[in-house]
């Protein structure tokens, strides 16, 4: 099929010769495998002439038309004419400029040549002359920009017969708020505030906002079949608050409304519009309890981490641990002693540490003292301690003695039952009741 071809070079002028002399013309060209053609008078190729070199008898007029043409080439023409016959030599055409076939995907994308805006279309020639360098951007709101640069120079990389350029990375505009807020790009730091992010063709992007004292975000981009393709513009607000709460003793345990998070220190979230009651306990110490509220007339949160300082509990020191602490032991008397006498030792021993008998009733064998209280002023930490005793057996005598010892660290009154817990620890004062009872009664 015949092709117009556009005169792309200059047209190398013929030298007028007698028409005496030979009249056959041979033509080389490089690269040696460019196609010489035949040129009609419309600019259409007739006959193919040959693969890097081609003879030929010049036709009635002495003037022939060629073109060299070959992939990744401007195609250039030569006029020979019976000058050329003369001269008894092949003509050599050299090709030198190059021709990029530029194919964009989408086909609506910009397109820019050094700068200057071109037709957008699907495909179109990139004209690289000799010694030339070209610099192309592909571009489309949304998605990455993508660059080349061709070259035709020595020493450097040829062009490329075609470029296929797809725009297939899609790029979404993150803003964080607020100010101030670090923004990581899969794991990598990137900036503050606003970001470029690039999503791949079929994968995923992952953002992560931080800040100092609030709770991070991470969110994922990604570009894949079947999905709803990324938006072009995103924000990100960090609305939830994070307080590092460190305790002295870092021994020390922490519960965050009731639900035990660790040992040491911990990061506390306080979501937007809630509070979150922070308990940090350890042995030894008195507690430690703040309350973080989230919302409009809520105190300010801090930034910085905050310092749980524990103080000393004075009455851990006057305490030890004890497996006598409320538990029921037996108690066998002597037989030789008589009731009367084993319940008025029973009472003498239990009134030298209790000022107080709520209910002493022999004929039962029933004994129970008030609460001894010991307590830390201006403080809620109480430790309250009492004796129970009761008949267990009447022949043989036998009675169980409970040694009850309870605290708290949030009553008002020693009344207030519900706020107290069993506790391991006995007062030294306390220690040696349930031995000498044993000891006299034996």
């Amino acid at each position: 099929m015949l092709t117009k071809l556009p005169v792309l070079a200059l047209i190398s002028a013929g030298v007028v010769a007698s028409t005496c002399g030979p009249k056959q013309v041979s033509v080389a060209v490089e690269p040696a495998t460019a196609v010489i053609y035949q040129l009609g008078a419309a600019g259409d190729t007739t006959k193919r002439l040959g693969i890097g070199s081609a003879a030929f008898e010049l036709p009635e007029g002495d003037v022939e038309r060629v073109v060299a043409m070959a992939p990744g080439y401007k195609p250039v023409i030569r006029v020979l004419t019976l000058a050329d016959a003369t001269a008894q030599k092949p003509v050599l055409i050299q090709m030198k400029d190059r021709v990029v076939q530029l194919r964009v995907t989408p086909p609506d994308a910009d397109v820019t040549l050094d700068g200057r805006v071109i037709s957008a279309r699907t495909t179109q020639l990139v004209e690289v002359r000799d010694g030339q360098v070209r610099q192309v951007e592909v571009k489309k709101t949304g998605f990455k920009a993508v660059q080349r640069t061709y070259a035709n120079r020595e020493g450097q990389p040829a062009p490329p017969e075609v470029d296929d350029i797809a725009l297939n990375q899609r790029v979404v505009s993150v803003r964080v708020m607020p100010g101030g807020t670090q923004i990581d790009i899969n794991g990598s730091k990137y900036g503050e505030n606003f970001a470029e992010v690039t999503v791949p063709a079929n994968g995923c992007t992952m953002v992560r906002a931080s800040r100092p004292g609030y709770m991070p975000i991470e969110k994922q981009y990604c570009m894949r079949e079947g999905i709803q393709p990324p938006p072009l513009d995103d924000q990100i607000t960090l609305n939830d608050r994070m307080v590092e709460v460190i305790p002295e003793p870092e021994t020390a345990e922490m519960w965050a409304n009731g639900r035990r998070i660790g040992v040491g220190p911990q990061r506390v979230v306080v979501r937007q519009g809630q509070c979150v009651r922070v308990d940090v306990r350890a042995n030894a110490f008195l507690p430690w309890r703040k309350e973080y509220c989230l919302g409009d007339n809520a105190t300010t949160l801090p930034i910085d981490a905050e310092l749980a300082k524990l103080p000393g509990d004075s009455l851990w020191a006057k305490s030890a641990e004890s497996d006598q602490a409320n538990v029921n032991f037996t108690i066998s008397v002597n037989e030789k002693r008589t009731e009367t006498d084993s319940w008025k030792i029973l009472s003498q021993i239990v009134t030298n540490y209790f000022d107080v008998l709520e209910l002493s009733d022999k004929e039962t064998g029933y004994m129970r003292t008030g609460w001894n209280v010991a307590s830390i002023p201006q403080t809620n930490r109480i430790v309250r301690t009492r004796v129970i005793v009761k008949q267990a057996s009447a022949s043989p005598l036998k009675y169980t003695v409970k040694l009850v010892s309870e605290h708290t660290y949030s009553a008002n009154s020693v009344k207030d039952d519900e706020e107290f817990a069993p506790w391991t620890r006995i007062l030294v004062r306390y220690k040696d009741v349930i031995n000498e009872i044993q000891e006299r009664l034996k």
